[in-house]
């Protein structure tokens, strides 16, 4: 009998030392995973914090160079308005007195063309041609380019130019005679026929 009461105490206390086995096994691991949760969640947190410390410095270098182009552009625009006050100031001549000048030259070339000075002049006294023109095509096409002009600024269709026709290019530009297609065409074949010859 006392034989059996040993093997029950026996019995009974080793399931008392499997169970708190047990029991502290499933605590251990239980740390475990509470302690994997943790180091998960603080890295977690580490990663959006380095996140955002890496976007800010982005977003500071961003702004340091938007700002550094400001500056350079700054001192670009500081650096022309100088210049063009150093210009002003080195040609201070105003839009009406460049105006006057040019009137003033329009005026001298009138008079040097106006051979015959009865204050008009013809299309033969209006057509200036330059020395260094000698091949013949180029001679008939600067006299019909200048033909177009004399026909643009004669506002009277009178055939001869005024000092204040002369002087304003554009006085007879509505009523300027546009090329006719048969005048288009003669040149044209002239043109063909000068190539010919050339060949």
């Amino acid at each position: 009998m006392s034989s059996l009461r040993c093997l029950l105490c026996f019995t009974v206390v080793f399931s008392f030392l499997t169970v708190a086995a047990d029991d502290e096994t499933a605590k251990a691991q239980t740390a475990k995973v509470e302690k994997k949760a943790d180091d998960s969640a603080k890295a977690d947190a580490k990663k959006k914090a380095d996140a955002k410390a890496k976007a800010k410095k982005k977003a500071d270098a961003r702004a340091i160079k938007r700002a550094d182009a400001k500056k350079k552009a700054d001192a670009r625009a500081k650096k022309k308005a100088a210049a063009d006050n150093k210009k002003k100031k080195a040609n201070p001549q105003s839009d009406a007195e460049r105006a006057k000048k040019r009137a003033a030259r329009a005026k001298q070339q009138f008079k040097d063309r106006d051979k015959n000075e009865d204050n008009y002049l013809t299309f033969k006294e209006f057509l200036v041609m330059p020395k260094k023109l000698t091949d013949a095509e180029q001679i008939e096409r600067r006299k019909t380019g200048m033909k177009r002009q004399f026909e643009r600024r004669d506002a009277d269709q009178d055939g001869k130019l005024s000092a204040k026709e002369f002087m304003n290019p554009a006085s007879g530009k509505k009523n300027a005679r546009k090329p006719k297609q048969k005048d288009k065409n003669a040149n044209a074949e002239k043109k063909a026929k000068n190539q010919a010859e050339a060949s």
